[in-house]
Formats: C-alpha cells, sequence, structure tokens
C-alpha cells in the first residue's frame, strides 16, 4: 500500500513538472516568454512549481518514516515468568521499554515480582 502511494504521489510530481515544460514550450512559441526569468516563465512560476513539488515530496517522506516506525516498534509480551526471571527482566529492560507488569490475577500491579 506504501509503495503505491508513493507511487502516485511521484505521478503527481512528474505531471507537474511536464505541464511546466509544456507551458514554457507554448509560451516561446507565441511569443509571450520572458528572457529575464527562469525557463521563460512569468515571475513566480518556478519558485510556485518548487513550493508545490515539495508537498509531496514531504507527503512521501512522512509515510516511508511512518511506516517504517510503526514496522519496528511491536509489543512483546512474556508471560508466566518465575519470579527470579521477571526481576532479572526488569533489571536489564530501561523503564521506557516497559509498558506494565501484571500479578497473576491479571491485575495491573508489581504484587508478582515486586
Amino acid at each position: 500500500m506504501i509503495h503505491g502511494y508513493r507511487s502516485w504521489q511521484s505521478q503527481v510530481l512528474l505531471q507537474m513538472m511536464a505541464f511546466s515544460a509544456l507551458t514554457a514550450i507554448a509560451f516561446v512559441v507565441f511569443g509571450l516568454d520572458d528572457n529575464s526569468q527562469a525557463l521563460g516563465l512569468r515571475e513566480g512560476s518556478v519558485r510556485a512549481v518548487v513550493a508545490l513539488s515539495l508537498v509531496p515530496l514531504f507527503t512521501i517522506l512522512s509515510v516511508y518514516l511512518y511506516g517504517s516506525l510503526a514496522a519496528s516498534s511491536q509489543l512483546q509480551t512474556a508471560r508466566n515468568l518465575a519470579r527470579s526471571d521477571a526481576l532479572g527482566m526488569l533489571a536489564i529492560l530501561p523503564p521506557s521499554q516497559i509498558v506494565g507488569v501484571l500479578d497473576k490475577s491479571n491485575q495491573i500491579g508489581s504484587s508478582a515480582v515486586g
């Protein structure tokens, strides 16, 4: 799904650039070009294309970053641990990676390990 989304955004970007090139060619053919500006287009046209090109670029980057982060963080559960194993695991893991500790009755707390 992410790959198809990136392809769609890339196609929009390419179509925008192709449209700008065709506009520049049409301006030259009809004598409307401005030699003092980039690509012979009117003032601000190239800046607008660059600004509009950044929107799909940031969208692609955001979707890729979200997809890679969502796939890498998985919640794992350790069940039926002996008290010594649970204490050892709690000593090794950083507190930011521990979501919760359940006792034998599945109540949140530390009575089973503390």
